[in-house]
């Protein structure tokens, strides 16, 4: 067993605003989205402006700086919904006209899905595997299928008795989505294999399901009832509902950290509203928030920080900000900014972090992996070693690995034989105790 170094545990800062995105202040912002590298961040702005029709563009943000970094060409009159691929190399992103395709890279409009008119887009939803994605159109009460390779939509969900579906989320295996419906027909469950309703979620006791969001383990859904202002609890494998969150105000989206521990609550006129999901309770809101509320947030890949676009009012012609929030800081001894995308290969994660500030004695680094159905636990983790170097970013690559299985990534520092903030057995602490998590597919 190797020692351990009990003193170096992370310190914590608690949900706490700690600046805005600089260079960003803009009218009618609606949603952000952080690329799966974790590297820049996408924020979207819509606003009917009189005489000119809808105006707005999507904004380019370094999540190093916190800064603006520019804006996607091609998008000028306005933005709703982004959707990443996993490999993060284009995002679909929905506009007044459709759903266009972006170049992630470049930042660029290098296409529309075709669609037969322009559709009334609820949400959208993407496979792990980045083949697939779901896009709900509360107008004509149906799911389209897109095929990402290609680009196109290939069919609808068969069998779907949904009425002006919105939010969708697909679970971490790929093997089903959920559809909140909001006029009616409940929670859809939809068989993604054969793209086929083969249930709703039985036990519902909501009115307007408006929104979806699924644990990083696949293991349970929050339903987001815009009437009632509540949460509907969802174990996912069962397909019922099993409790209820009150207490809660009206909320727009929900979104978990990477470890699933925590979830926020985007709330257009009260902040941003932090649920312990083990317990299933509200615990507090967001310390220090900049505005009356918010539209959407979006999490890091480590989960260290949040991006929230504010709304001071709704509709609003006023510039807004887009606050940066720190959900939980380390010590200078310990890596930063995790990131673990599918690798190049089948089967392998590509794994970076940032050396840590205080870098003095470290000889290397345990790369911690296990499936992320494990949930909070690292009882059964594997692990790599990798020596350290002196540049800002160490990385590796993890091989071998099943595809079919979403992998949860950590990385703590090595002292000679010293696992740098582990527990007594040498395993990371439950959750991100010990530091970041972030998790991913490998390669299919």
């Amino acid at each position: 067993m190797n020692n351990v170094e009990p003193d170096q545990t992370r310190t914590v800062t608690t949900n706490n605003q700690v600046g805005i995105v600089e260079g960003l202040s803009v009218p009618g912002l609606q949603k952000a989205a952080v690329r799966p590298d974790g590297k820049i961040a996408y924020v979207s702005s819509f606003v009917e402006s009189e005489g000119q029709g809808p105006v707005g563009q999507v904004f380019v943000v370094d999540t190093f700086t916190n800064t603006r970094a520019g804006t996607v060409t091609g998008i000028e009159h306005g933005a709703f919904d982004i959707l990443f691929t996993p490999d993060g190399l284009k995002a679909y992103i929905y506009v007044p006209q459709g759903i266009v395709i972006v170049d992630a890279e470049k930042h660029e409009v290098v296409g529309i899905v075709p669609t037969d008119e322009s559709p009334f887009v609820g949400g959208m939803a993407i496979t792990p595997d980045g083949r697939t994605a779901y896009v709900t159109d509360d107008r004509e009460n149906l799911v389209r299928v897109v095929d990402v390779v290609s680009d196109k939509v290939t069919s609808t969900v068969s069998n779907f008795t949904g009425q002006a579906p919105r939010g969708v989320a697909i679970t971490p295996d790929g093997s089903k989505a959920f559809v909140a419906n909001q006029d009616g027909g409940g929670v859809s469950i939809i068989d993604v294999a054969s793209h086929k309703q083969i249930g709703v979620v039985s036990g519902y006791t909501g009115e307007t399901p408006a929104n979806v969001a699924i644990t990083p383990d696949g293991k349970t859904a929050f339903i987001i009832d815009w009437a009632l202002r509540e949460i509907k609890v969802v174990d996912v494998d069962a397909g019922a509902e099993t409790s209820t969150i009150s207490g809660i105000h009206d909320t727009f989206t929900a979104a978990f950290s990477s470890d699933g521990s925590t979830a926020y609550l985007a709330t257009p006129l009260n902040g941003v509203t932090v649920v312990d999901v083990p317990s299933k309770e509200v615990v507090g809101s967001v310390t220090n928030f900049s505005s009356r509320g918010t539209g959407s947030v979006a999490f890091s890949p480590d989960g260290s920080t949040v991006y929230a676009p504010n709304i001071e009012k709704y509709p609003s012609t006023d510039p807004q900000s887009v606050s940066v929030i720190s959900v939980y800081e380390y010590t200078d001894r310990f890596p930063s900014r995790i990131v673990a995308t599918p690798g190049k290969t089948w089967g392998d994660i590509q794994v970076s972090w940032s050396r840590p500030r205080d870098y003095r004695g470290v000889t290397g680094y345990r790369v911690f992996y296990r499936p992320a159905s494990d949930g909070l636990s690292w009882s059964k983790t594997a692990y790599v070693n990798i020596e350290a170097t002196f540049a800002l970013t160490q990385e590796t690559t993890l091989s071998g690995l099943s595809s079919s299985d979403l992998y949860s990534v950590t990385v703590l520092p090595l002292k000679g034989s010293t696992v740098v903030g582990a527990g007594p057995d040498s395993k990371p602490l439950p959750g991100r105790a010990s530091n970041g998590v972030t998790t991913t597919h490998p390669k299919y």
